[in-house]
């Protein structure tokens, strides 16, 4: 079904086909973390938004989808890499955390390649100008009513000093937040434009 389909995604062919290659040691350590375990989540309920809205139901997810569906995934591990380092977590997925295995330095990096990743991808997809404006806006958080999911994936904002440190939500307060903020309307719009 489509859970095993988005699994595949996920694999290093799929992810060289849908993103190119990756062409430098930042870029290959960002791949590895992207293949990592994981639930999904994220781009199974992008691939499920799409197609409960699409206009037939049994035809095939295209490849605009899928970069929707990654760029997602990107975010998400982005949020997970710097979260780590925030809450000075050891472990993420029963393994070493990124940080832990290549230093702060290269996992805020990779974090911040990940971020950028998901905007290119966002970017490349082939639909109107103004379909990939509304998707960069709602992954930015700028879509009214979706701001809670940019405060989780890139606080501190750039010239904001704050006195205490970040607070991290819960798994689950994150999970709704990044869902909503990300998740639906990149799907919504690919769909919308697809379909319309």
């Amino acid at each position: 079904g489509i859970r095993r389909e988005v699994q595949g995604w996920f694999e290093a062919a799929s992810l060289d086909r849908l993103m190119g290659p990756a062409d430098d040691e930042t870029g290959r350590i960002a791949r590895d973390w992207l293949m990592k375990a994981g639930k999904r989540w994220r781009p199974f309920l992008t691939a499920c938004a799409y197609v409960a809205l699409r206009d037939d139901p049994q035809a095939g997810i295209g490849d605009e989808v899928r970069r929707a569906a990654v760029a997602v995934e990107c975010f998400h591990k982005a949020s997970l890499i710097h979260d780590d380092i925030e809450a000075a977590d050891e472990t993420r997925y029963g393994d070493a955390a990124l940080h832990e295995t290549h230093g702060q330095a290269v996992a805020i990096n990779v974090g911040d390649y990940l971020i950028g990743e998901g905007y290119r991808l966002l970017a490349a997809i082939d639909a109107p100008a103004e379909a990939k404006v509304e998707m960069l806006r709602a992954a930015a958080g700028q879509i009214e009513g979706h701001d809670a999911a940019v405060d989780v994936v890139f606080e501190p904002r750039p010239g904001v000093r704050r006195k205490e440190p970040v607070r991290v939500p819960p798994a689950g307060e994150r999970t709704t937040h990044l869902l909503v903020g990300e998740l639906a309307p990149a799907a919504q719009i690919v769909a919308m434009h697809t379909y319309n």
